[in-house]
């Protein structure tokens, strides 16, 4: 699960520290729009950019909606904000609710969580669980818990970054900080895997002072194992390739993580029970941003280019494991974190945003 609008990566790989330039970025966020169409092929550099959406008025969306299109739905609430994580999870009655956390505007960061119901279209608030970061490294759900790590301050003098532990619990509406990460980091990614976190940063800076800070900011591959039962981290082997910003996905308990921040269209894929990275098929279109979720059991990855322009491109695409191949999607109207939801006993993907949503269906 990851983060959404984050500035994107200039030359030099830094993030500007500019509270105008960041404010901009945050506006441009908010309102990123592009108009698409929708096919599905066997990917190439040049297979379409379009995708399309549906507008649907009910609620529930009781009717059956046409494969490899993106609905639109109820937009985040309160004022538009970006770079916010997303977490889903099903209650006891098994409705599924979309939970997002952190996240800025142009004036500040730090927003009350909010919670998102699949079937009735409507969102609330997630029980007050405020986090005061921007960039988290994403969510991860284990048990009754979502887990989320790291991020930034938006608009201090320093735009400080963090090594903070979050866990929010689903049934209680709680907010907890469990043991700090080695290193503060933000534009991470995050799977679990039987029950253990796994973060890997996507910035960094072992230049800090305190640990608990990381005011540089320097590119990393920092990767990361928590384990909520004895409250411990370790590091765990480096990936081969950078993925600031990319998408990450757990699917037969393997960790794949693609492309971020410019760096390359790889994908490299870790198995916990070795330690070791395998470096798998690329992915057709290199990214400023991606997002990516476990649907059907393939990889569902949105691409994002072209943002520090205002030319932005957005492409998404599937990946088989087990035939090592990837397949163009229906791309979504807007870039932000994915999650897997069901609607009607189907399995979708959710897109929170502003000023709209988006439910997929596969």
């Amino acid at each position: 699960m990851k983060t959404i609008g984050s500035t994107p990566l200039p030359a030099g790989g830094r993030l500007p520290r500019n509270k105008g330039v960041r404010r901009l970025a945050c506006v441009f966020a908010a309102g990123l729009l592009v108009t698409l169409g929708c096919r599905e092929d066997t990917t190439s550099p040049s297979a379409p950019e379009s995708a399309a959406s549906t507008t649907s008025a009910a609620p529930a969306l009781a009717l059956a909606l046409a494969a490899n299109t993106w609905t639109t739905r109820a937009p985040t609430p309160g004022i538009p904000h970006t770079d916010f994580a997303a977490g889903a999870a099903a209650n006891a009655a098994g409705q599924w609710f979309v939970h997002i956390f952190g996240g800025q505007n142009g004036d500040g960061t730090g927003f009350a969580s909010a919670k998102y119901n699949v079937s009735t279209n409507t969102w609330g608030g997630g029980g007050g669980a405020f986090i005061n970061a921007a960039y988290l490294n994403g969510v991860g759900k284990i048990g009754n818990r979502f887990y989320m790590t790291g991020g930034e301050s938006c608009c201090d003098v320093d735009f400080r970054n963090f090594n903070t532990t979050w866990a929010y619990d689903i049934t209680t509406n709680q907010l907890f900080q469990k043991a700090d990460m080695p290193r503060a980091t933000r534009n991470g990614v995050t799977g679990v895997i039987k029950g253990k976190l796994y973060v890997l940063a996507g910035y960094c800076s072992g230049e800090a002072v305190d640990p608990g800070h990381c005011t540089v900011g320097s590119v990393v591959r920092q990767f990361y194992r928590y384990d909520p039962a004895t409250n411990t981290w370790i590091n765990r082997r480096q990936p081969p390739h950078f993925h600031t910003d990319g998408g990450g996905a757990v699917l037969g308990d393997k960790f794949y993580v693609v492309g971020g921040g410019g760096q390359g269209p790889y994908l490299d894929v870790y198995d916990p029970v070795t330690n070791t990275w395998t470096t798998r098929a690329p992915i057709p279109a290199t990214g400023e941003r991606l997002s990516a979720a476990v649907i059907q059991n393939r990889i569902f990855v949105i691409v994002l280019t072209g943002f520090s322009s205002r030319k932005p491109v957005l492409k998404a695409f599937s990946y088989d494991p087990v035939t090592n191949t990837w397949k163009s999607k229906a791309a979504p109207p807007v870039f932000g974190p994915i999650v897997r939801v069901q609607l009607n006993g189907q399995g979708r993907l959710f897109l929170p945003g502003s000023p709209s949503s988006y439910l997929y269906t596969p």
